[in-house]
C-alpha cells in the first residue's frame, strides 16, 4: 500500500508539471492547474494506478495495451467531469469545441492521447519509478507515504471547503478579487470578536484558495442547480 501511494503522489505531482510545461509551451503563460494547493493533480494519480492494475493483462501486447490505457483513462475523466458537475457544479474542462466529443468530457482526441501516455507510462516511466521507490526500505517508505497521505487529504478538505463555500458562483470565480475581500471583510466584520481572529484567518485561507483556482482554471463554468419539485 505504502507503494502505492507513492506512486499515485509521484504521477500526480507529474501530471501537474506536464499540465505546467503544456500551457508554457502551448499557449505561452504560467498556468498552475490544480483543484489542490499542493502541486498534484489526482486525476493523473488514479489514471496511472488505474492503467498499472487493470492493464497488467496486456502489459506485452502494445495495441491491447494501448486500447486499454485509452479506456481506463476516458473512463476515470469522464466519471471525474460527471462528479464535479452533479456534486459541485462546476465545469473545470469542456472538449465540447473539439470533434468526436461526449458531452464535452471527453473527446476522440484526448482518449487517443491517453493511449499513447499508457505506453509511455507502462514502458518508459513506471521501470524508473518503480526502481526509485524500490530504494526505500519498508518503515522509510510508509513513514514519507502516510505523511504524504495525511497532508494530501488535509489540503482536499480545505480546498473542498472553499468551494463549498464559494457554492460554485461564477461571478464570484470570474470577477474582481477585489469584491471577494470586500464580501469577506464585511462578513467579519459582523461577527463577534471572540471569534474574529480564527474567522479572519479563515477567510484569507478561503480567498488564496479562491485565486488559485481562477488561476488555475480561468475558463471554469458553473452550473446552475435544479429546483426540486
Amino acid at each position: 500500500m505504502s507503494v502505492y501511494i507513492l506512486w499515485f503522489m509521484i504521477y500526480s505531482f507529474g501530471g501537474w508539471l506536464w499540465e505546467l510545461v503544456f500551457n508554457r509551451v502551448v499557449n505561452k503563460i504560467w498556468r498552475f492547474h490544480g483543484y489542490l494547493t499542493l502541486p498534484l493533480l489526482p486525476i493523473y494519480g488514479f489514471s496511472a494506478l488505474g492503467i498499472l492494475v487493470l492493464a497488467q493483462p496486456y502489459i506485452h501486447n502494445p495495441v491491447a495495451l494501448f486500447l486499454a490505457a485509452a479506456l481506463i483513462v476516458s473512463l476515470i475523466e469522464y466519471s471525474t467531469s460527471l462528479v464535479l458537475e452533479k456534486v459541485f457544479r462546476l465545469k473545470l474542462w469542456d472538449y465540447s469545441d473539439w470533434p468526436m466529443n461526449i458531452k464535452g468530457r471527453i473527446s476522440i482526441f484526448s482518449t487517443l492521447g491517453f493511449g499513447f501516455m499508457g505506453l509511455a507510462l507502462v514502458y518508459v516511466l513506471q521501470p524508473m519509478v518503480g526502481q526509485l521507490t524500490g530504494l526505500l526500505p519498508g518503515l522509510a517508505a510508509a513513514i514519507i507515504a502516510y505523511g504524504l497521505l495525511a497532508i494530501f487529504i488535509l489540503d482536499y478538505i480545505s480546498s473542498t471547503a472553499s468551494i463549498t463555500r464559494l457554492r460554485l458562483d461564477k461571478k464570484k470565480i470570474v470577477g474582481p478579487i477585489n469584491e471577494l475581500q470586500y464580501k469577506a471583510g464585511t462578513s467579519i466584520a459582523k461577527l463577534k470578536r471572540s471569534r474574529r481572529k480564527l474567522r479572519k484567518a479563515f477567510d484569507g485561507w478561503y480567498n488564496f484558495n479562491i485565486r488559485r483556482l481562477r488561476k488555475a482554471y480561468p475558463r471554469a463554468i458553473t452550473l446552475s442547480f435544479k429546483k426540486r419539485k
